[in-house]
């Protein structure tokens, strides 16, 4: 399970972190805020940090940056963390990594689960710091023992990888259960992989179509393609050239970004070939199949529940 190095030297482990900060940088807001008023200090600073973030997240960013500067210079942690966010993207101020990375520097020191999860991966970026991915490995382990789910699928993609860390896909498996157990959506992808080929674990190919099938119907073309060859192939799921190309024709259009060009053209393959041992009858069917599962976005795609016990939320 070879991960192929991109242009400029990143690997996919980079690009995936980049993909995975981003996601991360967007959702900690609201996890801020609603966390704000069971912070143990007093209700005026609570409600301090309460004005700023609520001025952050609705991009006032002028109105925000007093209060959080003047909280960061008490060394409140989330304000810390707020203000490394405004660094980091220049919101309201001009762009300087650095300082982001040192805000965030100090909120993991005042035990800020968020700046620990941003400094694990813009260490491991070189973002604002040196590439370092030896530390990013041990950031994103504290991250992951305090709950992060994200540090969760990142230790996965580490230890498969061995990237900052000994390369053990038994811990890869590990970590990868733990963040689909956690909530995390697309540790789903990288864990049915390793069930499917048997890496780091025993094969499961039940479970493994149990999760590109929860994914599959959140409209993941990687996972719709997996899916269809299991069809195809009868492994794990019941053989189904059906199911198999109304997955296949509906996964092509999914997978149009650049990124995804090379699995296209396999599923492009297989979608040929799966279509001329239809007859015409069940070649029917199988469009029709396709049309009604993209049609209701999912919601009415003929699919074997009893693999499905990830519910999608």
């Amino acid at each position: 399970m070879q991960h192929e190095p991109q242009k400029n030297g990143w690997t996919f482990v980079h690009m995936h972190a980049l993909s995975r900060y981003f996601n991360m940088c967007r959702r900690h807001i609201a996890i801020i805020l609603a966390l704000t008023l069971c912070l143990p200090s007093s209700v005026i600073y609570a409600a301090a940090f309460e004005d700023g973030a609520f001025w952050y997240q609705v991009e006032e960013y002028q109105r925000a940056f007093p209060i959080l500067q003047k909280l960061s210079n008490e060394g409140h942690p989330d304000a810390l963390f707020l203000l490394g966010q405004m660094y980091d993207g220049g919101k309201g101020v001009k762009a300087d990594p650095q300082k982001a990375f040192h805000l965030w520097r100090e909120a993991h020191k005042g035990g800020s689960l968020h700046a620990t999860e941003a400094l694990a991966f813009v260490t491991l970026m070189g973002r604002g710091t040196e590439n370092d991915s030896v530390r990013a490995f041990e950031l994103f382990l504290d991250a992951g023992m305090r709950g992060s789910k994200e540090a969760m699928e990142n230790l996965g993609l580490l230890f498969e990888t061995g990237t900052g860390t000994i390369q053990n896909y038994r811990k890869s498996v590990y970590w990868y259960t733990a963040a689909v157990e956690a909530g995390d959506v697309s540790a789903r992808l990288p864990l049915a992989r390793m069930l499917y080929e048997g890496t780091g674990t025993k094969r499961d190919l039940n479970k493994a179509a149990a999760l590109f099938t929860s994914l599959a119907t959140l409209g993941s073309g990687e996972a719709q393609f997996e899916l269809a060859r299991m069809y195809q192939r009868g492994e794990g799921v019941p053989k189904d050239l059906m199911l198999a190309y109304m997955w296949l024709k509906i996964a092509i259009g999914e997978l149009s970004q650049s990124p995804y060009l090379k699995t296209k053209a396999e599923a492009i393959s297989l979608f040929t070939k799966i279509e001329s041992d239809l007859d015409e009858d069940k070649l029917i069917q199988a469009k029709n199949l396709a049309n009604i599962c993209k049609g209701t976005v999912y919601q009415r795609c003929l699919v074997h529940s009893s693999f499905n016990p990830w519910k999608n939320k």
